[in-house]
């Protein structure tokens, strides 16, 4: 017998794209599978557009009050029937291969949580490869990995389902609750991230990337996970003050510098201190200005 993969899509107002997103799921190589439908009180034809689809393996819930997508999603697992979890949003496409590839790497490896690469996709057309990194078999090193750079996003995560009886999505964050749940998982399973992109990661113009605050975002997820800290762990310090030092680096400088530095007192390493002098030094502004031109 194989796993049941429940597959969780939250939506919201997303007429036009969902039957295209379910239908990359129910075309998947792999088999058996449920998809999860929750409906996050949509006021458009989502509904409609949901129970047209003819598929015995499509399930469809409608959250009683507007919620957001964390609310949705964790809703979705505690309906799922199977023992490993994926999601999907409403909007994106999976490769025909990526759950078998995914669900064959998991189990395989013997590991709890996995993520694969993707391609994001702009309105003009272009694509950017992105995610994938090589996780370690040291939790923490993962955590430092994470902490470091978000590699993980929503459409990649594959996991055994009793991982949600210690992690959720956290509601409370208006962006990168995919990085949020993928560093809480790194101290509690052994994970893993396969080298290839599997998901079509569609950029719509009220996609949350566009209308939420960046930098806001990511050092909401970075200074709540400062309680990961190991007490005396000099490495986890270090990764964090370097993490939210990159991010204040825009804003406050010498918040910033202060941040390397303790960071590069820690653990002493070329990069952050390369990090540090340009930091410091304002050569910073210069850098991201360029980048801006680009």
């Amino acid at each position: 017998m194989r796993d049941l993969v429940s597959v969780i899509i939250p939506t919201y107002n997303r007429e036009t794209t969902i039957k295209k997103a379910i239908k990359s799921v129910l075309d998947q190589s792999y088999s058996p599978i449920e998809v999860i439908i929750v409906d996050d009180c949509s006021i458009d034809n989502t509904e409609a557009v949901v129970n047209g689809i003819i598929d015995s393996r499509v399930v469809y819930h409608r959250l009683a009050v507007n919620s957001g997508a964390c609310v949705a999603r964790n809703y979705g697992v505690s309906k799922a029937n199977g023992t490993i979890i994926a999601f999907q949003d409403s909007d994106d496409v999976w490769d025909p291969d990526k759950l078998q590839r995914e669900v064959d790497y998991l189990i395989s490896n013997d590991l709890e949580f996995i993520s694969c690469g993707f391609r994001r996709v702009y309105e003009d057309g272009h694509t950017e490869d992105l995610g994938r990194a090589i996780c370690s078999d040291v939790k923490i090193d993962n955590w430092c990995m994470l902490i470091d750079n978000n590699w993980v996003s929503t459409q990649t995560i594959v996991c055994r389902k009793y991982c949600f009886d210690k992690i959720q999505f956290d509601k409370s964050l208006k962006r990168y609750q995919d990085w949020d749940l993928a560093l809480q998982a790194s101290l509690f399973f052994k994970m893993g991230s396969l080298n290839e992109s599997l998901v079509d990661v569609y950029l719509q113009s009220d996609s949350i990337t566009r209308t939420v605050n960046s930098d806001a975002s990511k050092l909401a997820v970075i200074r709540k996970h400062e309680s990961d800290i190991e007490q005396g762990n000099k490495k986890m310090l270090s990764h964090y003050l370097a993490a939210a030092a990159y991010v204040e680096r825009k804003k406050d400088i010498k918040t910033a510098s202060r941040n390397y530095w303790r960071s590069f007192i820690l653990v002493p390493n070329v990069k952050t201190l390369s990090l540090w002098f340009i930091t410091v030094t304002g050569l910073v502004k210069v850098r991201d200005r360029r980048k801006n031109l680009k």
